[in-house]
């Protein structure tokens, strides 16, 4: 399999990347929590059900982009703000655990959340 064909604006990973990087965010949260020795339940439930809403909302927006045509830019744009805001969760369950990440990514990551919410 040639990995450099692969885009983004393929409709498979529109729909794949989001709920990746929604497993990666559960993980290193559950990990973060672990490793502080803060692990609650209450917590865990409530990061699942926002999940489970962002997955329910992945699936809506898809079939009514079938449904009634939308154009395959709106749901990539959702599809990339979710991305956007579970990358840097990651960046920052990364960091509680001691990673380091670069400055320069992390201000990029908030620079474009940022923009993605101003546009809404």
């Amino acid at each position: 399999m040639d990995l450099s064909n692969l885009q983004f604006n393929n409709q498979t990973w529109v729909l794949v990347l989001p709920l990746f990087l929604m497993a990666i965010d559960m993980l290193t949260g559950y990990l973060t929590a672990w490793q502080s020795s803060t692990v609650q339940s209450g917590k865990m439930r409530s990061g699942l059900v926002k999940k489970s809403g962002e997955i329910i909302e992945i699936i809506i927006i898809e079939v009514l982009g079938q449904a009634i045509n939308l154009p395959q830019e709106v749901v990539q744009a959702i599809s990339a703000y979710i991305c956007l805001t579970e990358g840097v969760s990651i960046v920052e369950n990364l960091h509680k655990m001691g990673v380091p990440i670069p400055k320069k990514i992390t201000d990029h990551l908030y620079t474009e959340i940022q923009k993605e919410g101003a546009s809404e």
